[in-house]
């Protein structure tokens, strides 16, 4: 077959079945379109896929987390002291039972509590400890405040996991109360 002017022309001529119904211009914004929802539907995919796998991961930390809260309990406060005066240490022990599998650090907080739930407590003196599994004593202490009043307190300690001293910044595993009220007075 041989090229000639006439053939060009008869291709020239071919018509497309959308030009019929279309232009040019709005044939390739429908190819456009087309492609973009494509696109639209990878994106939607990808993001579900993602947002699924993220959910499993928080779920498994979610898991982790209360298996540890409700693994870690204060079976006892104690505390020789029963009068102090502001200024004096208060030393402490604590009996903590923890069923988490290997050791976990976390911080022991402290804290005097007047009848009217106004807490007093000296975050420098927390303390970060290595808790064990199993049933162990673990020793802290705590000066009383200079502001605080004469009266009684109840003695409570706590135990944290995250950030030393940040009660913000980590989660409280247990708290435990010392049987019977210390009486603080005044220097």
């Amino acid at each position: 077959m041989q090229w000639t002017a006439q053939r060009a022309t008869d291709i020239d001529n071919v018509k497309c079945p959308l030009e019929s119904i279309m232009t040019n211009s709005e044939v390739i914004g429908l190819v456009a379109s087309v492609i973009a929802i494509f696109e639209a539907g990878y994106v939607i995919g990808a993001y579900r896929t993602n947002k699924r796998r993220k959910a499993s991961e928080d779920e498994l930390i979610a898991n982790k987390i209360r298996r540890i809260l409700s693994a870690v309990r204060i079976k006892k406060v104690e505390c020789d002291s029963k009068e102090l005066f502001t200024g004096q240490s208060i030393p402490m022990s604590l009996i903590i039972a923890s069923e988490i599998a290997s050791p976990t650090e976390v911080w022991i907080g402290a804290s005097l509590v007047d009848h009217s739930d106004g807490e007093y407590y000296d975050t420098s003196q927390d303390k970060l400890v290595m808790l064990e599994p199993g049933t162990k004593t673990y020793h802290r202490s705590l000066t009383v405040p200079s502001n605080v009043i004469s009266g009684e307190y109840s003695l409570y300690c706590a135990v944290w996991l995250g950030q030393l001293s940040n009660p913000e910044r980590s989660i409280k595993l247990d708290k435990g109360k010392r049987e019977g009220r210390l009486k603080i007075h005044q220097r």
